[in-house]
């Protein structure tokens, strides 16, 4: 085992974000996400076994390692997110970190970590886009903790889709009250304005009204007398 004077000189491992853009904590309704770039370098005088990986950020929920990735086909092997993505098995270090992998020193991993948070949920203090930081902490057969700062990106894209759909057409009913009735629209609810104009070669607008009024005079010229 490595004595305890080496913590004075250079980190036996070390862990950087390797397509920062790409490292994403991607926030669902039931679930957080997790996509890590990451490049682990060792520097030891003797291999490494990584036995945990724990990742500390403005979130909650316990993240689970994807440890096994599913069989397409008879000859592909991929890993799948929750979200339906898909990851080849050779680009995904899990299998490494969490299967028993020994990383070599002076060798170096460089892949993507998966995870999942079910019941996650991200602090409301970032908004979609922002970046946030988190520590990453790596521990080895020694029991030895190796941590490192990453800055992630936080992505609301799908939440935002969801509260979009939800909100974009409320038909007859205007929504609910505070009891959980729907309550219909009344006259003193606003409506978003809308443009109607003719195809004519002299673009003249024509509204509803001009509209309806045209067809009540033909109506009553039509009509016997």
């Amino acid at each position: 085992m490595p004595s305890d004077h080496d913590e004075e000189g250079p980190p036996d491992l070390v862990i950087e974000s390797s397509e920062p853009r790409n490292t994403v904590v991607r926030e669902f309704k039931t679930r957080i996400e997790f996509i890590l770039q990451l490049r682990i370098s060792s520097t030891a005088y003797v291999p490494l076994e990584l036995k945990c990986l724990e990742l500390l950020g403005p979130w909650s929920g316990e993240i689970v390692w994807l440890r096994k990735p599913q069989i397409c086909n008879q000859h592909t092997k991929m890993y799948r997110l929750e979200s339906g993505r898909q990851f080849e098995f050779a680009k995904v270090l899990n299998h490494r970190l969490f299967g028993g992998d020994t990383l070599e020193a002076g060798r170096s991993w460089e892949g993507i970590v998966l995870g999942i948070a079910f019941g996650g949920q991200i602090s409301r203090n970032f908004i979609h886009d922002d970046p946030a930081h988190a520590d990453l902490v790596l521990t080895d057969q020694y029991g030895r903790e190796h941590a490192t700062e990453l800055e992630v990106l936080i992505d609301r894209s799908a939440t935002i889709r969801s509260r979009v759909s939800s909100a974009s057409y409320s038909g007859l009913y205007g929504g609910h009250d505070h009891s959980g009735v729907l309550r219909p629209h009344s006259r003193n609810d606003s409506f978003p304005s809308q443009s109607w104009r003719s195809t004519f070669d002299d673009d003249r607008a024509i509204t509803p009204v001009g509209l309806f009024d045209n067809v009540k005079s033909k109506f009553s010229e039509s009509k016997p007398q």
